[in-house]
């Protein structure tokens, strides 16, 4: 999925008398289905609400994908190959 660097995160719930009790937040993951205009298909994730935010600012999910240096996952690097693939194939037509 992508999670935009998204993760568990720790600390504590304290009540009204000052007890602390250990917790998690998990980020809020969402199954989405994202179009992709290079590959011309819609592509099903699971993406966390920071990196659907980040995904609408850039233009799409061809260009956030593209524009990370190094992919945040395996299923982005797996989504990153098939991008520059099919792009290169256009290329090579022109």
């Amino acid at each position: 999925g992508l999670y935009a660097g998204r993760s568990l995160s720790f600390g504590n719930t304290i009540s009204d008398f000052g007890n602390k009790n250990r917790r998690t937040w998990k980020p809020n993951i969402q199954r989405v289905s994202l179009y992709s205009s290079l590959l011309e298909e819609r592509i099903k994730l699971h993406v966390s609400t920071e990196a659907l935010r980040r995904i609408d600012k850039v233009g799409g999910l061809d260009n956030y994908i593209l524009g990370q240096k190094i992919p945040e996952s395996d299923c982005a690097r797996k989504l990153k190959e098939r991008l520059l693939n099919k792009k290169y194939e256009k290329d090579e037509r022109n």
